[in-house]
């Protein structure tokens, strides 16, 4: 088994708050094979940032390296921005 903890960090860079913005955090593999995923939902986001904690625990024999950690934000405009790769 493997573990694998990050931040994910949401970015309001706007002039006024947003409110209701859904958060997916998915775990990939080299194939773009869906591992796992975390998803929640930040009720006001003010101008600035905020850091969301996430982990994973999988069994990595299963799926092919190197991995992805994909971060979605949605507030009726989509943005998604890779955070990293990783080998186990």
């Amino acid at each position: 088994m493997a573990t694998l903890t990050g931040l994910a960090t949401v970015t309001n860079t706007g002039n006024v708050d947003l409110t209701n913005i859904a958060v997916e955090i998915i775990l990939k593999d080299a194939d773009g094979v869906e591992i796992d995923k975390y998803t929640t939902t930040i009720a006001a986001l003010a101008v600035g940032l905020q850091r969301l904690p996430y982990s994973f625990t999988f069994d990595p024999t299963g799926y092919k390296a190197p991995f992805k950690v994909i971060a979605k934000a949605t507030d009726g405009a989509s943005d998604e921005v890779e955070q990293g790769s990783f080998r186990l």
